[in-house]
C-alpha cells in the first residue's frame, strides 16, 4: 500500500514538473530563464528537462546566460551536451570541447574538474593531451635548457601550449584557430589551478596520466561510448540511420505489435520524450492537425516515437541541429513525409480528415509511416533515372537547362540521392520535401510530359552540331525547325537570316484578332510534328497538348504587340533560333 502511495505521488509530481517545462518552453527567452530560476525548487526542475530540451533550450536563452541552470543541471545532460556539441563526424572538434567545457567550468568550476576526473578521465586526459606538452624537471635539470616557450606551474611539471603552424594562421580563419588557443589555454589553466586548490595529489596525477595516453585508441573508445549514448535517444549512426529512407509500399505496411502506444511512461524508468519536436508541428500539415485527435492516452508515447524519428532523420541526413531553426527544418520534413503517407493510405477518393489520419497514427508506426512517405519520392526518383540515362538529352550531352527552369528544377530535384519536390519558392524554399499526394501527381505528370517532349525529340532527330548560336532549349528547337521547314529551307538548327524570318513572323500573328495566334497556326504545328516524327496526331496532342498551348501561349504575351518592321532578332532568340 506504501509503495503504491509514492508511486502515485511520484507520477503526480512528474506531471506537474511536465506542465511546468510545456509552458516553459513556450516563453520567450527572458521569462523562461526567470521561471526557471525563479522556481521553488529549480534544481528539480531544471534536472526533471529532458537532455534535449536543455539542449535547445540553451541556445535558446543564450549560453551565457544559461549558466546559472547549466549549474544545476545533472552529469547526464551535462554529458548530453559534450556529445552533441564537440563532435564532427567521428572526430572530437576540439574548439568545441573548449567552449562547452569553458560554460561548465563557470557554472560549476569544482563541480566540473571532480567530474572529468572521476567520470570522464579519458575525455579529459585526451583533451589535455591534445592542447598542452608537458616537461618534468630532473633533480638535476636547468629549467633554462628547456625549449622555449615552457612555462613552470609548480617547479617540478612545466607546460607549454604548441604554436598554430604560420602557414594555418595565414589561411582564412587563422584568427579564429589563435582566439580558440588562447581560449584553451586560459581554460586548462585554470582548470589546473582548481584542481590544485581541491587536491595536490590529484593535481599531479593528473599532469603525470595525460603524457601516457595513446590519442588514437581513446578517440575511438570515446566516439563508441558516444555513440551508443546517442543511439538510447535516437541518435543511431548515420550509416544505420539511412535505413529510415528504406521505401516501403503501403501493401507493405504492418499494423503496430501490442499496446506500443499505451505503455505508461510517468513513475517509470522510460525516458520522458523531449517536447521540444512536438511544440513545433504547429497546425498546417495532415498530421499535425491528426496528432491533435490522438487518444490522450496515447499521445504521450506518440509524442515520443516522433521524437525518435525526428532524431533518426537528424542522423541520417548528418545534420548538426543546435538552434532551433535547424530543428525545425527536420521537424517539417518528418511531418511532410508523414503527411504523404497518410494521405496515400487513405486514397484519393476523398480527403483525409484529422479523425481518420489519427486512426492511422493509431495503426501503423511513424517510422513505417515515415518509409511509406519516403517510397512515394523513390517511386518518382526511380522513373526520372532511368528515363534520363537512356534519354536523348544525355545521349546528345545538352544539360537539363535545355528544358526550361522549371523542368530543370522539377527533374533535379527527383535525381537527388532524397527526391525533393520543386517549390520554387512558393512557400519560401527552392526545394522541400513532398508533403501530399497532390504534389506527387503534379511531379508525376510533369515528369511525364518531359519524357514525352524527350521522345518527340528524338524522333525528329536534330544535328545538335549545327547548333551555333541563340538559346536552345527545347521550345526554341522545336519552333525553330518548324519555323524552317515551313520556310522551305533546311531541316537544321542553324540561325534564320532576320529578313528571311520576318514573313513567318508575319504569317504567325496573321489571324482575324490582332496579337493572337489562331488556331489554324496551332494545328499546323502539330501536324508538322506528327509529319516529321510519324506519331499519331491526337496521340502528341492528347500528351503534349497543354505544353505546347503554352508555348504559342507565351509567344502571344511576348511578341503579339510587336510590329513586324520593329522586330529585333535579339528578342525573340528564346524562342526561334535566329542570327
Amino acid at each position: 500500500m506504501t509503495n503504491k502511495y509514492k508511486l502515485a505521488n511520484q507520477i503526480k509530481k512528474e506531471k506537474q514538473l511536465a506542465v511546468i517545462r510545456q509552458d516553459l518552453l513556450a516563453l520567450q527567452s527572458e521569462k523562461a530563464l526567470d521561471a526557471i530560476l525563479g522556481s521553488p525548487m529549480p534544481a528539480t526542475l531544471v534536472q526533471s528537462f529532458p537532455e534535449q530540451d536543455l539542449h535547445f533550450l540553451m541556445h535558446k536563452i543564450g549560453v551565457a546566460d544559461f549558466l546559472p541552470v547549466l549549474a544545476m543541471a545533472s552529469f547526464d545532460q551535462w554529458e548530453y551536451l559534450l556529445d552533441v556539441e564537440t563532435w564532427e563526424g567521428d572526430r572530437v572538434d576540439l574548439p568545441m570541447v573548449t567552449n562547452t567545457l569553458d560554460s561548465l567550468f563557470k557554472a560549476d568550476p569544482q563541480r566540473l574538474v571532480r567530474w572529468m576526473i572521476k567520470e570522464k578521465t579519458e575525455f579529459f586526459e585526451h583533451y589535455l593531451f591534445k592542447n598542452l606538452e608537458l616537461r618534468i624537471r630532473e633533480h638535476d635539470e636547468d629549467p633554462a635548457d628547456f625549449p622555449d616557450g615552457f612555462q613552470e606551474i609548480d617547479n617540478l611539471f612545466y607546460v607549454r601550449f604548441p604554436e598554430i603552424p604560420k602557414s594555418l594562421l595565414e589561411k582564412e580563419g587563422g584568427a579564429e584557430l589563435e582566439k580558440a588557443k588562447e581560449r584553451a589555454e586560459e581554460l586548462i589553466m585554470n582548470m589546473f589551478n582548481t584542481v590544485a586548490d581541491m587536491d595536490l595529489s590529484v593535481y599531479h596525477g593528473v599532469l603525470l596520466e595525460t603524457q601516457s595516453v595513446i590519442p588514437s585508441e581513446v578517440e575511438e573508445e570515446q566516439f563508441r561510448l558516444k555513440t551508443v549514448r546517442l543511439a538510447e535517444k535516437g541518435f543511431l549512426p548515420p550509416h544505420e540511420a539511412m535505413g529510415i529512407y528504406q521505401p516501403q509500399a503501403p501493401s507493405d505496411l504492418a499494423p503496430r505489435h501490442g499496446h506500443d502506444l499505451t505503455k505508461p511512461l510517468f513513475g517509470t524508468e522510460y525516458p520522458l520524450p523531449p517536447l521540444y519536436p512536438s511544440s513545433m508541428l504547429g497546425s498546417d500539415t495532415l498530421f499535425a492537425r491528426s496528432l491533435a485527435g490522438v487518444d490522450p492516452a496515447m499521445l504521450l508515447n506518440v509524442q515520443a516515437e516522433f521524437a525518435s524519428l525526428v532524431n533518426r532523420i537528424t542522423s541520417a541526413d548528418r545534420r548538426v541541429v543546435r538552434e532551433k531553426q535547424d530543428l525545425e527544418i527536420v521537424v517539417q520534413k518528418g511531418c511532410a513525409y508523414l503527411s504523404l503517407a497518410m494521405e496515400i493510405i487513405h486514397g484519393e477518393a476523398s480527403p483525409c480528415t484529422p479523425a481518420e489520419g489519427a486512426a492511422i497514427i493509431a495503426r501503423y508506426r511513424l517510422e513505417d509511416l515515415f518509409r511509406t512517405g519516403s517510397w512515394a519520392g523513390m517511386t518518382l526518383k526511380t522513373k526520372a533515372r532511368q528515363w534520363h540515362e537512356t534519354s536523348w538529352l544525355v545521349s546528345s550531352s545538352l544539360p537539363l537547362s535545355f528544358f526550361g527552369e522549371e523542368w530543370l528544377g522539377l527533374v533535379g530535384g527527383l535525381l537527388l540521392d532524397r527526391p525533393l519536390y520543386f517549390d520554387n519558392y512558393k512557400t519560401g524554399v527552392l526545394y522541400r520535401a513532398f508533403s501530399s499526394v497532390r504534389e506527387i501527381r503534379e511531379s508525376q505528370e510533369n515528369l511525364d510530359r518531359i519524357i514525352e517532349v524527350d521522345r518527340v525529340i528524338s524522333r525528329l532527330d536534330p544535328d545538335i552540331t549545327s547548333f551555333v548560336q541563340g538559346v536552345l532549349t527545347y521550345k526554341s528547337l522545336l519552333l525553330t525547325l518548324w519555323a524552317r521547314n515551313r520556310l522551305g529551307i533546311s531541316f537544321s538548327l542553324a540561325p534564320i537570316d532576320l529578313p528571311v524570318f520576318t514573313p513567318f513572323f508575319t504569317d504567325l500573328f496573321s489571324g482575324e484578332e490582332q496579337g493572337i495566334i489562331d488556331g489554324f497556326k496551332r494545328e499546323d504545328f502539330l501536324l508538322w510534328l506528327s509529319q516529321e516524327t510519324g506519331m499519331d496526331h491526337k496521340d502528341i496532342e492528347a500528351k503534349l497538348g497543354s505544353v505546347f498551348k503554352e508555348i504559342f501561349d507565351w509567344l502571344e504575351d511576348e511578341y503579339g504587340a510587336v510590329s513586324p518592321k520593329e522586330l529585333d532578332s535579339r528578342f525573340v532568340a528564346s524562342f526561334f533560333l535566329k542570327e
